[in-house]
């Protein structure tokens, strides 16, 4: 007596339409010769630096509406310095401000700050004082 003998097509139709069974290419290892020095931030392309509206740089407003996720790290220090921040801001000002509208109005602060004075701005003196990892 032999056993029955799978359908592996079969079966592999069907699970493809599963979300465990993607039929997805397995992550690529590179060798260690070839690893360059990995950023926390994807490279920037000429179509990344190029704006939609040619025109006019976009004017920041916090009452415009967020649409755009991102994700980025911080040491300890500084979620706790944001926390503290807006702790203090609530309580003495009661401004009803989130951890996400500062870190907002310091992105809005630094591209303006880059834009008004150039090679003078913060952001140009802070990573020029930045030490290579």
């Amino acid at each position: 007596m032999s056993k029955p003998r799978l359908d592996e097509n079969a079966m592999m139709s069907e699970l493809s339409e599963s979300a465990f069974f993607r039929r997805e290419k397995p992550f690529k290892q590179m060798p260690e010769s070839s690893k360059k020095e990995e950023s926390a931030h994807a490279p920037i392309t000429v179509s990344a630096q190029s704006s939609k509206r040619p025109s006019a740089q976009p004017s920041f407003d916090l009452n415009h509406r967020n649409t755009e996720k991102r994700g980025y790290r911080f040491t300890k220090e500084e979620v706790w310095a944001i926390d503290d921040l807006k702790k203090d801001l609530n309580r003495s000002l009661e401004l009803g401000v989130s951890q996400e509208d500062i870190v907002r109005i310091g992105v809005h602060y630094v591209i303006e700050d880059y834009r008004k004075n150039g090679g003078n701005s913060l952001v140009v003196k802070k990573v020029k004082d930045k030490t290579k990892r």
